[in-house]
């Protein structure tokens, strides 16, 4: 089976399987998930296959046994949130390793964290931690992989949750750990066992199996040795028994039986009595090589086939005649006696009323009765009268006859007396005198009687017996008739006085070839060999001695036989079973076994066939194995095959086919497998039947007051107007909330968005109130004349004058410092801030605003920023001498001048460098850098800007080609193509074709080249040339031929490839199963269903009769009617058994169909020309013939003798 080869063996075969199959006949299939001890890792189901195993890995693993990672994202299909898009970065033979692509907004390894944050400065996160400010006090720190914490100093025990496999140890390190392999396991997860077969000695012949630490080799069958090496002597261990001869096989041996034993190792005794050679009920007893027969009564012979003669052991008694019989006799009993035997007397007198006649007194003797008489009678049964007359006085000489009487008598009297006792004498002529005519002359003294011929007497009363001188002969019968006689010759003898004795062999009465010798009243013949009977013409039966066996019928031949053998034998006396197998009767690869007890042989059917011959196919499919498709039964191992439904695969059609192995979902979705189609599952952000397009979250505006959406990957992005905030703009800012007014000023909000003010507390100053102010300060000193200046609580500052000598001055401010040109003078001054004196200036001598400081006996101009002289008549540049530093532009006011620093700068005189970097101006996390007089940013890939406030479009440019939308993203662009087009910037056409979405596309020529294809690829779809009986759109759909019904008879129709199969019931065929098979005629000229002659009946579909000749029966006619079987001839008869009949072969005096009837031999008249005398029953009868006639072969008179070969003629006369 299963197209393994098959050599022939003495007495027996042996299969050689294909790899995979194994089992006496290949009939099964080896399991090597299970023989192997396969291990599929990481969840692997291990599938056996023909020839081999496959490992059916989970998702995201492959390799053999499932040790290889093939995609992270599959293995975690959950890791990364918040729509992350998961990219495989894994190694070859390395840990399941990704990485998560985050949406804009998130961080972290599975993009949990949430980096909208409004820190304006950082704090020190350990291990590289980044800070982002919670308010004005907290902060959080998001830490980097492998730490955690507040402050990223606790290291995360990633052993917590490993990947050790095999009872490896787990060792934590910073973002990540180590597995320690126990002895016999590597790999980064110790997940693979160490294959100690590489390199290992084991031969070919064998197969590589890792054990604890080693490798053990697994030999084929038939190879032993610690490598395999060695080839195993299986006749070492004698399997053979019975003195067999052992052959050793590779992986089997093979036992030559010695004679009269058989089976694999000959330890069965051959059944020498399977054939039933015991003829006619003899039980038969199996010995070694041989059997013994144990005859039934009346058969002896090796095989019981020799019926013995019962009647050679005098079973029958009293001269009774013995018939032999088939295991039996028969004894034909004398009068007198009966019984099987004929041993028991007959009573006769009981036998029927009073056999003794008349008074008569029965008295029984062995074997008969007698009869004693009563007076008068006498007899042997007492009916016959007795004569009286022997004792009477009268002269018998004057008497004709005497007429008996009762116990009396009566004479008749010759002619010439009258009276009782005729003792008165006639002596004249008177009627009647004279007898028979005679004439009667009166003479003197009496009369004269003158006799016609043939008369004499006195009164003519005696015929003259003209046989008294026994004119025939001694043996010869002679009839006395009137003056002359009639000879009847007694066989043997003729001639008008049967004088002559026949010369019986001149008629040449020996047959075939018999040679004749002349016997009185007979002749003998010596007859030639194979013929018998007194004239040799029976041929000899030499079936008489039933040398045919097997119940053949023996036909007689001259000096020989014939043997017509029942079915099943063959040779001269039928004694060889023929082979029936020998001609291959069994059809369907059947084993034939000869059965010639039963005259027939019988078919050992191979699984999936029955029937006489194995010729009907059994029809595996009527069990419906097949779950979703049409079954179809085949002639092989197995019986059926599955033709499943569209959608289905498997032995029986039980698997619903992956339709996602060919999809086409895109962007990382998820294929679920549906029946006949699939469906994708879009990651979030995506769109469409195949999740090609990404998701403008724009399209609803979800912005509110006036912002800007942009949209992302699965998400968008507002930018609010001023004064608002949150995911979609929609919440008013609170512009205090954030505290922006420093050093514990107030902050009164606006009620225009985005607008605030502070109101600075003591001591500060500025829009934020950011710096410091102190009212004593140069800048800010009320106190004049040299007067202190002292701070109060409230902010506010107080002048204490003094007196004492002073000078008379008058101020100017040169370069925004005041100069006093002054004389020593007695001052006193006055007023809050020091600033009474004489009033000198109520002549207001103080020009350009100068302000006239009265002084004691004085006064002073104290001249506008700006302004010089004695009476501030000089505008004074206080820009002369470029007090403005770092490049800052010094502008001349009144009195002072007033310094634009260069960004970066700030102070007075923009000496001071601005930290730019403190308030973090460098927006999307660029690295700010303070500079002298600025500061830097440096931006993150994709931002620009002083601030890196700039999100660099990439799609300025119009990467994406092809009608694609480019989205720009932070140091990126992603081109959403166009259906039908793929790339980084959809440049290239998705070759939809490549996929080979056809299932079942046909060729098609193109006109720009020879090749052909079942695809054309189109943009952003595909066209599917189908093969002849396919449809859809993907040529998946198989045309149903079927639908319209075409297969006749109940013929089963199977949908094929643009076709379909008519599967006709047996005993219909054509391509529609159209036409009822005529079995009878269709079968092979040399192969005949019905036997011996019978007449084969074509029947519906596969089924026939067969019409039997008169003489057979059964099925196919196979069995002859043994018409002798009932014993229908009668006494001894032997019945030879015919076709349709029998033929009984009767005994000498029966005669009939059963030799039922005693035959009259003498009522036919054989005699014709002589008188017949009949013998005993089954005896015959005697021809006495007329003088002319001779007897024929003892039966008749027919042929009248040729006296002509008595004596011949004189010369010149012809006789």
């Amino acid at each position: 089976m299963n197209n393994g080869s098959c050599e022939d063996l003495a007495n027996d075969y042996y299969c050689r399987c294909l790899r995979g199959f194994t089992g006496k006949n290949c009939e099964d299939i080896i399991d090597y998930c299970r023989l192997l001890s396969v291990n599929c890792l990481n969840e692997g189901l291990c599938l056996n296959i023909i020839g081999g195993y496959s490992c059916l890995c989970a998702p995201g693993w492959t390799g053999e046994f499932c040790e290889y990672v093939e995609n992270a994202c599959l293995i975690y299909p959950d890791r990364c949130t918040k729509g992350a898009t998961c990219i495989d970065v894994s190694l070859p033979k390395t840990p399941p390793k990704y990485k998560c692509i985050c949406q804009h907004g998130y961080t972290g390894n599975d993009c949990l964290n949430d980096l909208h944050s409004n820190s304006s400065f950082q704090q020190t996160c350990a291990n590289g931690g980044r800070c982002f400010l919670k308010d004005a006090e907290s902060y959080t720190c998001v830490c980097p992989s492998g730490w955690t914490g507040h402050n990223c100093l606790e290291n995360i025990d990633e052993c917590e949750e490993h990947w050790c496999q095999n009872g490896a140890t787990c060792e934590d390190a910073i973002n990540g750990y180590r597995c320690v392999c126990p002895r016999g396991f590597t790999g980064p997860f110790c997940e693979s066992s160490i294959d100690y077969c590489l390199g290992s000695q084991c031969s070919n012949l064998s197969t590589c199996v890792v054990q604890q630490y080693s490798y053990t080799c697994r030999c084929m069958l038939g190879y032993e040795g610690q490598f395999c090496e060695m080839e195993i002597n299986e006749c070492n261990s004698s399997p053979c028994k019975n003195g067999a001869r052992c052959v050793d096989l590779v992986g089997d041996f093979l036992c030559h039986c010695a004679v009269g034993f058989e089976g694999r190792t000959c330890s069965e005794n051959v059944d020498d009595c399977w054939s039933r050679p015991c003829l006619n009920g003899g039980s038969c007893i199996d010995l070694i090589n041989k059997y013994q027969c144990l005859c039934p009564f009346g058969f002896e012979g090796l095989n019981c086939e020799i019926n013995f003669n019962e009647c050679d052991y005098g079973f029958c008694t009293n001269n009774s005649t013995c018939t032999d019989l088939v295991g039996d006799y028969e004894c034909t009993c004398p009068p007198g006696f009966t019984d099987k035997n004929c041993s028991t007397d007959i009573n006769g007198c009981e036998s029927e009323a009073d056999p003794c006649r008349n008074g008569g007194t029965c008295y029984n003797l062995i074997g008969e009765y007698r009869c004693v008489c009563a007076p008068g009678f006498e007899g042997d049964e007492c009916s016959v009268e007795v004569n009286e007359y022997i004792s009477n006085p009268c002269d018998p000489g004057r008497s004709l006859r005497c007429e008996d009487l009762v116990n009396d008598f009566k004479w008749i009297c010759q002619a010439g007396h009258i009276g009782q006792l005729c003792e008165i004498p006639i002596s004249h002529c008177v009627k009647g005198l004279c007898h028979y005519g005679s004439m009667c002359e009166d003479v003197p003294g009496g009369f004269l009687c003158h006799c016609l011929p043939g008369f004499t007497g006195d009164f003519c009363e005696v015929n003259i017996d003209n046989c008294q001188e026994r004119p025939c002969g001694a043996l010869s019968i002679c009839r006395d008739a009137l003056d002359s006689y009639e000879c009847f010759c007694a066989p043997g003898f003729i001639g008008n006085n049967c004088e002559i004795e026949v010369d019986e062999c001149r008629s040449d009465p020996c047959q075939n070839g018999g040679t004749c010798f002349d016997e009185l009243d007979a002749f003998s013949c010596l007859c030639p060999a194979g013929i018998e009977g007194s004239s040799c013409e029976i041929n000899t039966n030499e079936c008489q001695s039933l040398p045919c066996l097997h119940n053949a019928t023996c036909t007689d031949l001259i000096n020989g036989y014939e043997c017509s053998c029942l079915p099943g034998f063959t040779g001269a006396h039928c004694e060889t079973d023929i082979d029936e197998c020998a001609s291959s009767p069994c059809k369907n690869g059947a084993t034939c076994i000869d059965q010639p007890d039963l005259k027939r042989f019988r078919c050992q059917c191979v699984t999936g066939f029955t029937g006489p011959r194995c010729e009907i196919n059994v029809n595996e499919c009527s069990s419906n194995p097949c779950l979703n498709g049409y079954c179809y039964d085949v002639l092989v191992v197995g019986g059926f095959y599955c033709l499943c439904n569209p959608g289905f695969a498997g032995v029986r059609c039980e698997q619903d086919i992956d339709d996602c192995v060919n999809h086409v979902c895109e962007n990382n979705s998820t294929c679920l497998d549906l029946h006949l189609t699939y469906q994708c599952l879009c990651l979030p952000g995506w769109e469409g039947e195949f999740c090609q397009q990404e998701i403008d979250e724009c399209a609803s505006y979800p912005c509110k007051n006036n912002a800007s959406c942009t949209d992302l990957f699965n998400s968008y992005s507002c930018t609010c107007a001023l004064g608002w905030k949150g995911e979609d703009c929609n919440e008013d800012v609170n512009e205090c909330e954030s505290s922006p007014c420093l050093n514990g000023a107030t902050c009164i909000e606006s009620a225009l968005p985005g607008i605030f003010k502070c109101i600075c507390p003591p001591f500060f100053t500025g829009g934020l109130c950011k710096q410091p102010y102190d009212p004593c300060d140069t800048h800010y000193n009320p106190c004049m004349h040299n007067s202190t200046c002292l701070t109060q609580i409230n902010g506010t500052a107080i002048c204490i004058c003094h007196e004492g000598m002073g000078l008379q001055s008058y101020i100017y401010w040169t370069s925004n410092l005041r100069t006093f040109k002054e004389s020593c003078t007695t001052i006193r001054f006055e007023g809050i801030h020091c600033e009474i004196d004489t009033n000198e200036c109520s002549s207001g001598p103080c020009q350009n605003q100068g302000h006239c400081l009265d002084g004691v006996s004085s006064y002073s101009c104290e001249c506008k920023p700006g302004f010089s002289g004695s009476h501030c008549e000089e505008d004074i540049n206080e820009c002369a001498s470029i007090p403005c530093k770092n490049k800052g532009t010094c502008h001349d006011l009144i009195n002072r001048f007033r310094c634009d620093c260069t960004p970066g700068y700030f102070g007075s005189l923009c000496e001071l460098d601005v930290n730019e970097c403190e308030a973090s101006p460098c927006l999307h996390e660029g690295s700010c850098i303070n500079m002298p007089g600025g500061f830097q940013c440096v931006c993150l890939p994709g931002f620009s800007g002083k601030w890196c406030e700039v999100d660099v479009n990439e799609c300025a440019s119009d990467p994406c080609l092809n009608s694609g939308r480019c989205i720009d993203d932070v140091n990126r662009y992603q081109c959403l193509c166009a259906r039908g087009f793929m790339g980084s910037n959809c440049e290239t056409n998705i070759d939809e074709c490549a996929s080979n979405p056809c299932l079942h596309g046909r060729m098609q020529k193109t006109e720009k080249a020879s090749l052909s294809f079942s695809c054309t690829d189109e943009i952003n779809k595909y066209v599917c040339h189908c093969e002849p009986g396919w449809t859809s759109e993907r040529c998946e759909i198989n045309i149903n031929e079927c639908d319209s019904n075409p297969c006749f008879n109940g013929a089963s129709c199977v949908d094929l490839v643009n076709k379909y199969a008519c599967f006709c019931l047996d005993g219909y065929y054509g391509k529609l199963c159209e036409i009822d098979m005529d079995v009878c005629q269709d079968s092979p000229q040399t192969f005949s269903l019905c036997f011996n002659g019978g007449t084969c009946l074509d029947g519906p579909a596969a089924n026939f009769t067969c019409r039997c000749p008169s003489g057979f029966l059964g099925d196919f006619c196979e069995v002859e009617i043994n018409e002798c079987f009932s014993a229908p001839c009668l006494h001894g008869a032997i019945c030879q058994d015919l076709v349709d009949g029998y033929l009984c072969h009767c005994r000498p005096g029966w005669t009939g169909r059963h030799c039922e009837n005693d035959i009259n031999e003498c009522q036919s008249g054989p005699c014709d020309q002589g008188m017949c005398i009949q013998k005993q029953p089954g005896h015959g009868y005697t021809c006495f013939c007329r003088p002319g006639f001779v007897v024929r072969n003892g039966k008749n008179c027919e042929h009248n003798y040729n006296d002509c070969l008595i004596q011949s003629c004189p010369d010149e006369y012809y006789c």
